[in-house]
Parts: C-alpha cells; sequence; structure tokens
C-alpha cells in the first residue's frame, strides 16, 4: 500500500468513527473531518515512508567563544531509487551575526536496502557576545527525490552558549590582566655554528694553500737557488779564521755562475752569459771585477797578496741573489 492509499485510507477510518451519532454530532464530525484531513495533508507523509535511519551528531553544546568551529553531521538512510538533491544543501555563506556556514559537504555509501549520505556542515563562531548567550544554528531543509517526487527533510535547530574571551568587570576599566605571552623560544643554532666553522677552517686551508704555492714554494725554490746558496757560504766563511777561506769564497761563486748558466763561465765567455741571462747586465762591471781578481788569485802567483775584501765578494753575491729572487 502506498503512502497516499495508507492517507486516505486514515481519513476514511476516522470519518467512520465520528459517524455514529449522525444526530447530536452532524457539526462536529465535519469540523474534526475538515481538521484531521487538513492536518494529514500538510504533514510531509512520504518522507517518512522512505527514510528508514537519521542521526544528527552534534559537539558539546556550551563553551565556544569567537573563531571556534561547531560540526555537524547528518546521516540519513534511504530506501532506494530515493537520493538526496544536493541541490538543497545549503551554500557557504554568513548566516547571520554570529555564524558562518564554512563547509557543506554530502557523500554517500550503498547497501543492500538502502543508501546512507552523510552530510557534514561546520559553522564558525564570527562575532563573541559580551556574556554567555544562547545562540542557535538555522532550521535546515534538505529534499530527497527518486526523480518523480520530491520530498522535504527538516533538521531542526540546534542550541549552544557562547560567550566572550574575557569578563567584563562593570567596575573596572580595562579587561582583566592575563598571562604575558610567552617569550619566542630560541632557534637552535648549533648546526649552523658547527658549518661556519667547518666553512671558515676550510677557507682559510684554502688560502694558505694557495699562499703556499703561489708564494712559498716560490720563494723556498728561489732561496735555494745557486747565488743564495753562495751568499751564505761566503757570508759563513766571513766570519771564519781559515787560512784558505777566501779561496773557498772565490770558488762558490764562481759554482754559482756555472749553476746558473748551465755551464763553465770563463771570462772570455761572459758576454755569452748576459746574453742568456740580461738581468745580470747591470752587475757587468763588477762580475767583469770578480773574474779579473779571480784569474789573477788563482794563476798569476804576483798578485794572490792583492785581495778584496770580503765584503766586496759579500756584495756580489747579494745582488746575484736578489736579482736570483726576482726583488731586484
Amino acid at each position: 500500500m502506498n503512502p497516499a492509499s495508507r492517507r486516505r485510507r486514515l481519513i476514511s477510518m476516522v470519518t467512520m468513527a465520528v459517524s455514529g451519532n449522525r444526530e447530536t454530532l452532524p457539526r462536529l464530525r465535519k469540523v474534526l473531518c475538515a481538521i484531521i484531513t487538513g492536518i494529514l495533508v500538510a504533514l510531509p507523509g512520504p518522507a517518512w515512508t522512505v527514510v528508514q535511519k537519521i542521526d544528527v551528531l552534534t559537539p558539546r553544546d556550551f563553551g565556544y567563544v569567537i573563531g571556534d568551529l561547531l560540526e555537524h553531521e547528518i546521516r540519513v538512510s534511504l530506501e532506494p531509487p530515493f537520493r538526496i538533491d544536493e541541490q538543497s544543501l545549503p551554500h557557504p555563506e554568513r548566516i547571520n551575526r554570529w555564524l558562518w556556514l564554512r563547509e557543506a559537504q554530502v557523500s554517500a555509501r550503498e547497501y543492500s536496502t538502502s543508501t546512507t549520505y552523510r552530510i557534514r556542515l561546520v559553522y564558525q563562531l564570527l562575532s563573541a557576545p559580551e556574556q554567555v548567550h544562547q545562540l542557535f544554528t538555522p532550521e535546515q531543509t534538505l529534499y530527497v527525490s527518486d526523480g518523480k517526487e520530491r520530498l522535504p527533510l527538516f533538521i531542526k535547530p540546534w542550541g549552544f552558549s557562547a560567550g566572550p574571551l574575557l569578563k567584563r568587570d562593570p567596575d573596572a576599566i580595562a579587561y582583566t590582566d592575563i598571562q604575558p605571552a610567552l617569550p619566542p623560544p630560541p632557534i637552535p643554532t648549533g648546526g649552523y655554528w658547527v658549518g661556519l666553522g667547518l666553512s671558515g677552517a676550510a677557507m682559510l686551508a684554502g688560502s694558505m694553500l694557495l699562499a703556499y704555492i703561489y708564494w712559498a714554494m716560490p720563494l723556498i725554490a728561489r732561496s735555494r737557488g745557486p747565488f743564495a746558496r753562495a751568499y751564505r757560504r761566503v757570508s759563513w766563511l766571513n766570519k771564519g779564521d781559515e787560512p784558505d777561506r777566501y779561496p773557498a769564497a772565490l770558488r762558490a761563486i764562481h759554482h754559482a755562475f756555472n749553476e746558473t748558466a748551465g755551464n763553465v763561465v770563463f771570462p772570455e765567455t761572459l758576454a755569452d752569459f748576459f746574453r742568456a741571462k740580461p738581468q745580470f747586465e747591470h752587475l757587468r762591471n763588477d762580475i767583469e771585477a770578480f773574474f779579473g781578481e779571480s784569474r789573477a788569485q788563482f794563476f798569476v802567483p804576483a798578485m794572490r797578496g792583492q785581495r778584496s775584501e770580503f765584503g766586496t765578494l759579500e756584495r756580489l753575491c747579494r745582488a746575484c741573489r736578489d736579482i736570483e729572487r726576482g726583488v731586484a
């Protein structure tokens, strides 16, 4: 039996029940039948026949302040082929002074004899009353449809209490003091300091390596050059008292010239030496005088007693050493 037939049968039963005494209750029968018929017609009779179960899950109904969210979940089980008309869902918007509907979503899960719809409504409290106040969510009207018939489904308002963040003391000028804000927690910087230290150490090591390659190594190499060694030898001999220290100093300087030229240098080949090593050109007179004195000391016995001072040999070696190092 469909819902319309049930309603007609109920009307008939009521009519028969009130028609037993036609003489005493003729007017009452007509009035009662009209009232009951109007009520049955006005009620959404078919809706309760297709809704197997409806549950409205709500959060706590107290202790809300501005900014809080209130989430409602409506679970409706419908007989097929009825389904929730998603067009009837409320749209997210500001509802009144207090509430804003942020979300309205629906999801469905089908079973063998029914379909359960999960409707999620999320409200947010936009304003705070000055004192604890009773508020209500709006009544929602959803519709179920089978493609031919569209029936209403009423969700009644839900009440909750909301209050201000701080209580106002009527005898005070300002709000009650609250706990001061906590200072921001310190950011751990240990890792950054370790990285900075490692980076600095790497930069320092790289700088030292570059300085060693481009400055120390050439300097060390130049300090070990032929004239550098000869200068140290001549200086050491100048401090001694050996009888043959002067000839030894001459031989040390000759070895430096030979090693620098790559061959044995004689007075007759000095021109070739100056062409090959033009940086020594400005010492030509001193070098030629040295070779002349060296020949006299080693090959002219009459000239062996006429010697230059050791200081002259040291100055020549030092000048040649500076040219060798590139600082002269």
